[in-house]
């Protein structure tokens, strides 16, 4: 587990076009499951395996895929910074990473349980949770649109610090009314507990 925390690694797919995207914690659906067909089943160091890069932190989140890019959420020991990067698809280089410092102790499972929630994404932002240290959103460029650093502190001892959603307040926006109130700040989030990450909607 600790080896595979300080490792991403993308798995080979026998379907020459990119596989379909995965926004959010267990996937498009939420419920942990895709409809790809003829998907490698074994898989060692060297087999099936198209890249792998070494990570400066672990992470205990699912990295989420959309097109070409590749989100995924880690912490340094004891919290005091967290990050999302953003890697290419194809060979897994570091296309931008965005880090945030939160100096406070916060009572934890261990010294490497801060970025739990999963990023989520709608196509054009990507919404990541830190915990504690609030809720960010970004453009897929690294650009922030937002952030919301008001929210209670969470305990994070044998939870993860989640539930955060992006909601529409209009209920029927278009995406790019969407961007545009993400870029004036005027989103809403609630927070809960629970292994669940954000959620753009």
């Amino acid at each position: 587990m600790k080896w595979f925390a300080s490792v991403l690694i993308l798995l080979v797919v026998s379907a020459p076009a990119l596989a379909a995207d995965w926004p959010a914690w267990r996937g498009p659906s939420g419920q942990g499951f895709c409809e790809e067909q003829d998907v490698p089943v074994t898989w060692s160091d060297k087999e099936n395996v198209k890249w792998k890069v070494p990570l400066a932190n672990p992470g205990n989140s699912t990295p989420v895929v959309w097109g070409d890019k590749i989100f995924l959420t880690q912490a340094n020991k004891g919290g005091s910074e967290r990050s999302l990067l953003c890697l290419a698809r194809a060979d897994g280089k570091l296309l931008w990473q965005m880090d945030v410092a939160y100096a406070p102790k916060e009572s934890n499972w261990n010294e490497s349980w801060y970025c739990n929630a999963s990023p989520a994404l709608d196509g054009e932002r990507v919404v990541v949770s830190f915990g504690s240290a609030g809720m960010y959103c970004y453009d897929f460029g690294g650009k922030e649109l937002w952030k919301r650093t008001d929210l209670r502190a969470c305990s994070l001892v044998a939870r993860a610090c989640g539930r955060p959603a992006v909601e529409d307040a209009a209920g029927s926006e278009t995406r790019a009314e969407q961007a545009a109130r993400a870029e004036q700040g005027r989103q809403t989030a609630t927070t809960g507990r629970g292994f669940v990450a954000p959620v753009p909607t």
